[in-house]
């Protein structure tokens, strides 16, 4: 048996060892069998969750027992083998929960607080309190309601760029949520009124991504999207190439990203080599689009690097706009 056949044989056995034990404790009543399901748990797993989860059965289980000894020996197991779990922090103080809540309600009244700022237009104060509450309540439920206050603020005083930024993360961190479905469709309304601002955005989230590095081999492509011209364009294509290119020995292949077919030259061994065929062909376009739409067609150069980012991320109009502002012409 391979080494990951082996592991996922133990975790399943993992797995079946807990929930056999609390069937015997909650569904059949059996303590005494409940206690070895939970012991083979501990013994035979105990770096898992489910070893934390047990051991904790097994605390509660002595301790309603009377049985001090036992109650206390898991109870010192657990803080010390997982003493960052919420259950190792109830365990070592008994007032853990309590302040817990005291922290909670304060994160609530400073929200409100936040909101009443950016009800009476204190922009500047939302702000101030955001960048506090990150801070002092990181973790919190309401730190995704702090954050949008935060990007609308941004925009109330006349930072489109500010907000932008700030309702993407939220649209990133919190995906699926109300605040992270409020952002997108305020991103939408935004980028309406001002498409230059998710050009900016589609920019720099471009340049976290593509690298654009010059040693590369690279691809000469044509990003087709009405698909009826798509054997002519590839046609034309290989003829261009024994007319101009024919020494290169330069070969075609296709693509498919995200529902946009894809015609790629390869190899260019070196980047001035696609600099000049890109420049070949702009300066022969009719050769490459007879009886092709060029509307339909984009047509860019890009690393195999890149060209391996692009098919992790299937946004082209991401990688468009990181050609045109660092290779085009």
């Amino acid at each position: 048996m391979s080494d990951s056949a082996m592991e996922e044989s133990n975790k399943r056995l993992e797995v079946a060892l807990y929930n056999t034990g609390l069937v015997y404790r909650n569904e059949l009543k059996d303590i005494n069998e409940a206690i070895v399901s939970f012991l083979r748990v501990v013994n035979e797993f105990p770096e898992t969750e489910s070893a934390l989860l047990s051991a904790y059965n097994l605390y509660e289980i002595y301790d309603l027992q009377g049985n001090t000894g036992e109650r206390d020996n898991y109870k010192n197991w657990i803080i010390r083998n997982f003493p960052e779990s919420s259950r190792a922090k109830i365990l070592a103080n008994p007032d853990y929960v309590e302040r817990l809540l005291q922290e909670q309600n304060r994160a609530n009244i400073y929200y409100e607080e936040t909101y009443n700022k950016f009800i009476a237009r204190d922009y500047q104060g939302v702000l101030r309190n955001v960048e506090y509450a990150l801070n002092e309540f990181e973790g919190h439920q309401n730190i995704p309601k702090f954050r949008m206050l935060d990007a609308i603020s941004r925009g109330k005083l006349g930072n489109d760029e500010g907000m932008s930024k700030a309702l993407q993360k939220l649209i990133e961190d919190y995906p699926g949520s109300p605040e992270g479905e409020y952002a997108k469709a305020l991103t939408d309304a935004l980028y309406k009124e001002a498409p230059e601002l998710e050009l900016a955005v589609t920019e720099e989230k471009a340049q976290e991504i593509y690298s654009g590095d010059t040693l590369d081999t690279f691809f000469f492509g044509l990003a087709i999207t009405k698909s009826s011209e798509f054997n002519q364009l590839r046609f034309n294509l290989i003829n261009f190439n024994l007319d101009n290119f024919d020494r290169l020995n330069l070969s075609i292949e296709d693509a498919e990203i995200k529902n946009t077919r894809f015609i790629f030259v390869k190899d260019f061994k070196e980047y001035k080599g696609v600099k000049q065929y890109y420049s070949v062909y702009r300066s022969l376009p009719e050769d490459v689009f007879r009886d092709v739409s060029a509307v339909n067609v984009s047509v860019f150069y890009i690393s195999r690097k890149d060209y391996l980012v692009l098919n992790e991320d299937k946004d082209f109009n991401k990688y468009m706009v990181f050609f045109r502002k660092f290779f085009q012409p």
